[in-house]
């Protein structure tokens, strides 16, 4: 849930119930009512009582002790009352673990359907419920305690009663094995009795009322803001690169280090910082999540944190949820490319490309993995670089003089690869499609000088080891005519 979302989803809980809370706010004057009648019964009881009294001077002072004894006994047991209507009312927060993903369907509007009920089944933080497993075992403590003892409850809030109304005239009170009682019968226990019981009540049933209502909406809220920064949590997270190319070699078509491979070059990368939103992201339990964007912030995460299986593992799992999310493709090829394993990295992004021409992100990757594969062993090597080329022909790459360069020396070591078993009509074709990509690169480039343009001098005199994919070209008249045109 975006935070948004969680606002929208507030403001329509308030409007989602007007009668429920407008019996509330009745309820609340109604309750108001009560304490104005419990306190005004106070102010008369003492009054009456200092009234009672000799004389003026000390029937005040037991008029204002009476008034004391009172309100402070109407408190304490409000306060009684209202611990325990939170206890009973207290609403439990469904520790939503997750359930079982749905069977996946082939109706997209089924799995859109079926990835927002997952996504508001789970949970990423556990609440802390302390307070509700004491609230659950205090009220069957309480229940059970009142169902069996219930007249000896009764005797000692008679018996307290007594002692409080005793004191208004600071009269002893003999205990004995029947009950409590002052030694002068006036003693007013009879109504601190009733003010005991009544704000028992009151007080227990309008915290209920409280706890269940507006609490429970608070408590909503609070999960929703929990929900919408774990959401938030997991998108960052798969929002931030895996990967860090590594540049420590310029040669044709961009920036690569020396590799071991026949004389090839592998380009490099290196795992992405791990952060502290990453640590607490791994620590979350990969099966509390649902949704393909919340596996794949995780699986981001496990990556940066170098736990490239399990990384590996969820992305996939995240694209069967999700196939058509390239932002998942594209975090799953740069796992890919930091365990080594080029040829699935370059067959992702592939894929992305097919999917999503349109975006710059995509054309990136794409070129990049478009130099990648022509440092694979032949012939895979070119022919994935190769494909990759034919898909970004419908992007914007296709202007750009790199993609051109890079074309040509798939081609170039495509024709390399077939000169001693190919047929002499194949072995033309390949020749004229390189030789139409280095016409194509020249029109782009036509000073001699630029940077593509001495790329493709060092391609066809195979000037280093490296970036030789067009020398077998060297001494073609037609090739040397357009590289070298001024």
């Amino acid at each position: 849930m975006s935070i948004t979302g969680y606002f929208d989803r507030r403001q329509s809980d308030e409007n989602f119930s007007p009668t429920v809370l407008r019996n509330l706010t009745n309820i609340e004057q109604f309750a108001k009512i009560l304490v104005y009648s419990i306190s005004a019964s106070i102010v008369g009881f003492s009054l009456s009582v200092g009234l009672t009294a000799g004389d003026l001077a000390g029937g005040f002072v037991i008029g204002l002790r009476a008034l004391c004894v009172a309100g402070i006994v109407a408190i304490a047991s409000g306060c009684v009352g209202g611990l325990l209507g939170f206890l009973f009312g207290i609403p439990k927060l469904l520790q939503r673990q997750g359930s079982p993903a749905p069977a996946s369907t082939s109706h997209e509007n089924s799995t859109e359907s079926n990835e927002s009920l997952e996504s508001k089944s789970r949970r990423f933080f556990m609440t802390n419920t302390s307070l509700e497993e004491i609230s659950d075992w205090l009220t069957k403590i309480i229940i059970g305690i009142g169902l069996v003892q219930f007249q000896q409850v009764m005797s000692y809030m008679w018996r307290s009663s007594v002692y409080a109304a005793s004191y208004i005239y600071q009269l002893k009170v003999i205990d004995s094995e029947n009950g409590s009682y002052a030694i002068d019968g006036s003693v007013p226990s009879a109504f601190l009795f009733a003010i005991v019981i009544a704000t028992l009540l009151i007080a227990c049933l309008f915290v209920y009322l409280e706890t269940r209502t507006r609490l429970a909406l608070l408590f909503l809220d609070m999960e929703a803001v929990s929900d919408a920064g774990g959401d938030k949590l997991l998108e960052d997270a798969l929002a931030r690169p895996v990967s860090t190319p590594v540049e420590t070699v310029n040669t044709v078509a961009g920036s690569v280090a020396p590799g071991p491979s026949a004389g090839a070059a592998v380009p490099l990368a290196v795992t992405a910082p791990l952060t502290n939103a990453d640590r607490d992201v791994t620590s979350i339990p990969r099966e509390q999540l649902r949704t393909a964007i919340d596996i794949a912030g995780w699986a981001s995460a496990q990556a940066r944190a170098k736990n490239y299986q399990a990384s590996e593992d969820a992305f996939r799992d995240a694209l069967q949820r999700d196939p058509n999310n390239v932002d998942v493709m594209l975090r799953l090829a740069e796992v890919r490319q930091l365990r080594g394993n080029t040829a699935g990295c370059l067959d992702t992004i592939l894929e992305a490309i097919k999917k999503a021409p349109e975006r710059e992100d995509v054309v990136t990757a794409g070129l990049r993995a478009q130099l990648d594969a022509l440092y694979l062993p032949a012939p895979e090597g070119f022919e994935k670089s190769l494909a990759i080329a034919d898909a970004l022909e419908k992007t914007a790459a296709k202007g750009d003089p790199l993609f051109r360069l890079r074309k040509a020396a798939a081609y170039g070591q495509k024709y390399s690869y077939q000169s001693t078993s190919g047929s002499a009509a194949d072995l033309q074709k390949i020749e004229n499609a390189a030789l139409a990509e280095v016409t194509a690169l020249v029109k782009m480039e036509p000073s001699p000088e630029s940077q593509p343009r001495i790329w493709l001098r060092d391609l066809l005199e195979g000037s280093n080891s490296y970036s030789d994919d067009l020398v077998i070209f060297k001494d073609n008249k037609r090739f040397q005519d357009i590289v070298y045109k001024k």
